[in-house]
């Protein structure tokens, strides 16, 4: 009988943590993203207004391109 009370309570405790990582480390990872593509984006924007500005159009494509990638 104690034997399968604590399978129980394993199975309990396994379904608490694999809820804990997909409620919160998963849409830690994505805010994480989100953020290194911002700090990708200014890093971009940067080394335009700085450079070349003839190289604004593909800069600019390439800086719409990493917005658009967290909603996929």
């Amino acid at each position: 009988m104690g034997a399968i009370v604590g399978i129980f309570s394993l199975g309990i405790a396994n379904y608490g943590m694999n809820s804990l990582y997909e409620d919160r480390w998963v849409a830690v990872g994505k805010l994480d993203h989100i953020g290194l593509l911002l700090n990708v984006n200014q890093l971009i924007i940067s080394k335009t207004i700085a450079g070349n500005l003839d190289e604004v159009g593909p800069k600019k494509d390439e800086v719409d391109a990493n917005i658009q990638k967290p909603n996929k």
